[in-house]
């Protein structure tokens, strides 16, 4: 239903012609696989140490590539600007929480409190459902308060939120008492992502989009992969699955670390990405470049067209 929708509606928009970057590509490669193995194997395995090793290694090697070519796949500068660092850095950490919980909490409602696939699937529609409520509202609001505040109020929501499931949780926690800290957490998860992905495309240039996308979704997918890691190793150190108090147990050490990495989150955001006054700047700043390059290519192009008038005038 969807694709024919897409082919009569969107446009068409290519990027420049940039070439892959290996050492970028094999570092996320290394770090994701790392951190995807720690699961199984825990941190100190030989195969997950040699997987840091080399995402190490190929980090510096993409880093060091990226400052001296021509055509970076992503440009250091853009690190420099707090709405893109910020954002990509509250998103990482926003996605260790969310994917993180989404992890677990099928598995507390299955293994620790004894439902079915179905009725946990159930109870956890008022954590997803708020997405459906909340983030076109927040589209509204960007433009009236600016992402900062939601970014910041949205992650505090959702790590409060797991905070009291940490704190409450047990073999026997009724439905209302699972649900109302699941929609804090859904609301605040609501907030903060539609925010998070307006300051880091935002504060780039319409040339440079495409660049931001990927840088997202790779910060995405690693916070992702870094949330389900932390919380499987906090949930081996205080939990197991030996009877359902024990998974209760486990299960609740991970909801700490996933409240914690979003509270993280809500204060990387407040720190790094600007206030709206600021963001005007920039995307000010912003258009006066595409302007200025704009103008410049029309120039160039005017030059050449009449140095080619020229010598047609002047013949062979």
């Amino acid at each position: 239903m969807l694709i024919p929708l897409a082919v009569a509606k969107l446009g068409e928009n290519r990027g420049g012609d940039a070439r892959i970057d290996i050492p970028g590509a094999g570092a996320a490669f290394g770090t994701t696989w790392a951190l995807m193995r720690t699961a199984e194997l825990g941190w100190g395995a030989t195969e997950v140490l040699w997987s840091f090793a080399a995402a190490v290694v190929l980090v510096t090697a993409f880093i060091v590539r990226q400052r001296s070519a021509a055509e970076p796949m992503l440009p250091p500068e853009l690190f420099t600007r707090g709405a893109f660092t910020g954002g990509l850095g509250a998103a990482f950490l926003h996605y260790g929480a969310l994917y993180g919980t989404l992890f677990f909490i099928a598995q507390f409602l299955q293994v620790g409190q004894g439902y079915s696939p179905l009725e946990a699937g159930l109870r956890v529609l008022p954590w997803t459902a708020t997405l459906f409520f909340v983030a076109p509202l927040v589209g509204n609001l960007i433009r009236k308060v600016g992402e900062r505040p939601l970014i910041s109020l949205g992650l505090l929501f959702e790590g409060g939120g797991l905070a009291i499931i940490a704190l409450t949780a047990s073999s026997d926690m009724s439905f209302a008492a699972l649900a109302l800290p699941l929609v804090l957490a859904g609301v605040g998860a609501s907030m903060a992502n539609p925010a998070n992905q307006s300051a880091v495309m935002g504060s780039v240039s319409a040339e440079q989009m495409g660049k931001a996308t990927g840088a997202y979704g790779v910060f995405q997918f690693l916070g992702g992969a870094a949330g389900i890691a932390l919380g499987t190793t906090t949930f081996a150190l205080v939990g197991d699955h030996a009877s359902p108090g024990d998974f209760v147990a486990g299960f609740a050490g991970a909801a700490w670390t996933f409240a914690a990495m979003a509270f993280a989150g809500s204060l990387f955001a407040g720190v790094l990405v600007p206030g709206r006054h600021t963001r005007g700047q920039l995307s000010a700043r912003l258009e006066s470049r595409e302007s200025q390059a704009s103008q410049t290519s029309s120039k160039v192009a005017s030059v050449g067209e009449g140095q080619v008038a020229v010598q047609l005038a002047d013949g062979p």
